[in-house]
């Protein structure tokens, strides 16, 4: 009677739907906790689907901006070509203002001849202005400015080579931010041609004198 007993207690005290027999099975899950399940489930979905959508947008985004900047470099190289460009024209256009200015000034106070400085701008290179020219009897005193050697020596050469200039004697070369500057002295020849002749006559005579 109490083994009897004892078994009608632990039925008695299992819970409804429960194994008696096998002992740790499981219980069925209610169906609202499966609608919970599958409504979780759905939005696992949905935020994985979001997610994946977000991350391909920034992707694209991210290629959209690179080759947006990849433009912008490109541009701003251009843009710096130009002021670059745009500078040099001022520095020319300074040097080209200069040698304006100092042939009006020259003309105003009769200083010099006009084929003096027709020979002077003749024979001066792009880069090269002249600041100052200074004139006494035929030596010649000139002050200038350029861009860099190669103007300075390109200057020197065309002196060398005009009828016009003789005794070319270079000074003071000094580099500044904006260029060089430098002076010279020379000899003008006003006629190249008479001086020329005047020269084969005094020759001549030098030679008579010796026989």
């Amino acid at each position: 009677m109490i083994k009897i007993n004892l078994l009608e207690e632990v039925k008695a005290g299992a819970a409804p739907g429960a194994d008696v027999k096998g002992g740790g099975g499981k219980a069925p899950v209610a169906p609202e906790q499966k609608r919970k399940n599958i409504i979780f489930g759905s939005e696992i979905a949905v935020a994985l689907a979001i997610i994946g959508i977000w991350y391909f947008t920034l992707g694209s985004k991210y290629d959209t901006l690179l080759n947006q900047k990849i433009e912008k470099d490109s541009e701003l190289n251009k843009i710096k070509n130009l002021i670059s460009e745009v500078e040099k024209f001022r520095e020319r256009k300074n040097l080209l203002e200069k040698q304006i200015n100092l042939i009006e000034e020259l003309k105003m106070k009769q200083q010099g001849p006009a084929d003096l400085m027709m020979q002077l701008y003749q024979n001066l290179p792009d880069q090269v202005a002249l600041i100052k020219v200074k004139q006494e009897a035929d030596t010649l005193t000139i002050d200038a400015e350029a861009m860099n050697d190669q103007s300075v020596s390109k200057f020197y050469e065309n002196l060398d080579k005009s009828a016009h200039f003789e005794g070319i004697v270079p000074g003071k070369k000094i580099k500044t931010a904006r260029g060089i500057t430098f002076d010279l002295s020379c000899t003008f020849i006003i006629n190249p041609e008479a001086r020329a002749k005047q020269l084969v006559e005094s020759s001549k005579k030098r030679g008579g004198a010796f026989k």
